[in-house]
């Protein structure tokens, strides 16, 4: 499937086709939604919305055919705007405009906030339980991936300048950028 968040809500398309599957509505007035949508197990996708709007967690089930979607839990206490999020162990872990948050998949409550990174950017390393954060200010911090509370393992500075692009990691090695300049750290 092809899941496509809009101003007026979630559409799914099939690839080889482009027919539309199945429409959630969730209008936002014109706000646009530019992040990734996030999977949730086998059936529900998390959608994001910055500037007030919310989070939304909706259940997607097909039967005899026909699709169907269900709101699971709706909330404004998460608002994640141009920075995806990241899903491990039934928890989000991304922004809500300059704080770093985690948030209960469950329910949606949010489990703590934390200060510190600005508008970064978030990448999982799953196998070690670890949130790879890049910070508005060009450095990168490493954030133990735990709902029991915020805890910034080591943050160092990389580069100089605003920073809100998504940092890359391949083979050990994590790339930075901005409009100024690229590093490399190993």
């Amino acid at each position: 499937l092809l899941v496509i968040p809009t101003d007026q809500g979630t559409t799914a398309y099939d690839p080889d086709t482009g027919k539309a599957l199945w429409e959630h509505a969730w209008p936002t007035s014109g706000i646009v939604r530019c992040l990734q949508p996030a999977l949730v197990g086998e059936t529900d996708i998390v959608i994001g919305t910055g500037l007030g709007v919310g989070t939304q967690r909706i259940r997607v089930e097909r039967k005899d055919g026909n699709w169907t979607t269900t709101e699971v839990w709706k909330t404004t206490q998460f608002k994640p705007y141009y920075n995806d999020m990241v899903v491990h162990d039934g928890h989000a872990y991304g922004f809500d405009n300059n704080f770093f948050c985690c948030v209960d998949l469950e329910n949606g409550k949010v489990k703590w906030k934390a200060r510190g990174y600005g508008s970064g950017q978030v990448l999982l390393l799953a196998g070690q339980g670890l949130l790879l954060i890049s910070t508005e200010k060009g450095e990168l911090a490493l954030v133990k991936a735990s709902p029991d509370a915020h805890a910034e393992l080591g943050k160092i500075k990389v580069i100089d300048g605003k920073t809100w692009n998504h940092p890359i990691l391949s083979r050990g090695r994590v790339f930075i950028r901005n409009g100024q300049e690229i590093a490399c750290v190993e």
